[in-house]
């Protein structure tokens, strides 16, 4: 026997045709390569709180209090430790667009797109008359900031005074005519004032001029919504499409091995695009959702999963019980709270979980594809993963199946094998041979609910000659 490691630790790549794919992986859904470089199953969703209605949920947390407040159907809600929720709204929320937060000194703001909110802890009201209406909001040194819509500018209210706004105090981001879509503050007290054109970063000044305009971006934000700070850097979607680390004047473009399918999303289809960042198991990721673009599977909504430490990238699926294919990513925003990571979802929070491994009551999909592996004629005589059994139950043993696809022509038959019960001592799985070819492409599946860690696939291969 002659037995052959697969690399199975190596990164996503979608920016050629899989059948030019000779290393890297051709796909890893719900799943993520760990630091010991297993793929390891992403943690699952439980309900934490639901909401009235079956509108959207979007989530934040006051660092001040560590309170969480949600915002669904233009109502803003209140969520304790146990998932319980008092409704705030005395003045709705208008605009119709993404809710996004910020903090003053005693309140928290929202805006999306209509009246600016403020909310005390106790009940929202608008936060004035002479506030511009706003798609975005930040806070810097007791000064509130925001965008005024459909237009090339920002406003700022009263030093200490978030409910004063002088209509002279406007600032026109003018490196390129184009209109304010995006405003961020950075722990490093940077605003980034971002348009479809470019991106401007101010910097506060002491007495009548508050801010002073240090340096610009020539390539602007095409995804206003996925600005987020993390790893010392903002990371968003450039006007080329390119999810990118934005630090000082430099962008550096992480998103290589997925560029192709990026590019080809169309411009209209980014607007509802969002990212936000996370933890799991100690490990950092950044998710990106572009929920209006096309799925390889005929759906719509993309999710990706990016390890910010490691630059890998692996997707996110929902599941779809009724068609057997996978759909949506069940997620609109997320916020770490009460020591977990919440999830808003349609009319309800999840709670991520690494103890179940369905999403809400609705299976979870997890699967790897590598790439054409050889390029010479050989033999499958046999194949092993080596993976963490006992996931069972006392009385139940979770399955794992493995297919394969000899010369690019069509998959083998599915090829199942037993997790074991509960205390089952980890081994090395034997899936059989899978015949003679010059390459061959590997698929692993699961769905059923229980923890998975794929820690090696090997191959048992002996040449042949035609």
């Amino acid at each position: 026997m002659t037995w052959t490691p697969i690399n199975i630790a190596t990164q996503l790549f979608q920016n050629i045709d899989e059948i030019e794919l000779k290393s890297a992986l051709a796909a890893i859904e719900n799943a993520y390569v760990n630091e010991a470089g297993n793929h390891k199953r992403f943690p699952g969703l439980k309900i934490f709180a639901n909401l009235p209605g079956s509108e959207p949920v979007y989530l934040y947390r006051h660092t001040a209090t560590n309170d969480v407040y949600a915002v669904s159907n233009s109502r803003v809600y209140r969520i304790d430790r146990d998932g319980n929720y008092v409704d705030l709204t005395k003045a709705p929320l208008s605009g119709g667009g993404r809710p996004v937060f910020t903090e003053t000194v005693d309140e928290i703001v929202i805006a999306a797109g209509g009246d600016i909110i403020r909310c005390d802890g106790k009940k929202t009201q608008v936060l004035s008359p002479d506030a511009p209406d706003a798609t975005h909001v930040a806070y810097i040194d007791s000064i509130l900031i925001a965008n005024e819509k459909d237009s090339g500018r920002f406003a700022h209210a009263n030093f200490g005074d978030a409910r004063t706004w002088d209509p002279l105090d406007v600032f026109a981001a003018d490196s390129k005519p184009d209109h304010v879509t995006a405003v961020i503050v950075t722990p490093y007290r940077e605003i980034l004032v971002a348009g479809p054109q470019s991106v401007e970063q101010y910097s506060r000044l002491e007495g009548e001029t508050p801010f002073y305009r240090r340096w610009t971006v020539d390539e602007g934000i095409i995804a206003p919504y996925s600005m987020v700070f993390e790893d010392g850097a903002v990371f968003c979607v450039n006007s080329k499409k390119e999810f990118v680390r934005l630090s000082l004047q430099n962008s550096e473009p992480v998103s290589g091995d997925i560029a192709r399918v990026l590019s080809a999303i169309p411009e209209q289809q980014w607007q509802k695009a969002w990212s936000q960042r996370f933890e799991v198991d100690g490990q950092r990721f950044i998710m990106l959702q572009i929920p209006d673009a096309d799925t390889p599977y005929g759906g719509k909504g993309l999710t990706y999963l990016f390890d910010v430490k490691h630059r890998k990238w692996s997707n996110l699926y929902g599941w779809n019980p009724q068609l057997a294919v996978p759909e949506i990513y069940p997620v609109n925003d997320i916020c770490e709270a009460y020591d977990r990571v919440l999830c808003g979802s349609n009319g309800v929070i999840y709670e991520m979980t690494p103890r179940d491994f369905v999403n809400a009551s609705k299976p979870q999909r997890m699967i790897g594809r590598t790439a054409h592996l050889g390029n010479q004629p050989v033999e499958i005589s046999d194949t092993r993963m080596r993976i963490a059994m006992g996931v069972g139950s006392y009385t139940t043993e979770p399955v794992i199946r493995m297919r394969c696809k000899v010369d690019n022509r069509y998959w083998s038959a599915w090829v199942e094998r037993k997790l074991g019960r509960t205390g089952t001592q980890t081994a090395a799985l034997l899936f059989g041979g899978f015949g003679t070819g010059e390459h061959f492409q590997f698929e692993w599946e699961i769905l059923n609910n229980c923890q998975v860690t794929v820690m090696g696939l090997e191959a048992d291969i002996t040449a042949v000659g035609w």
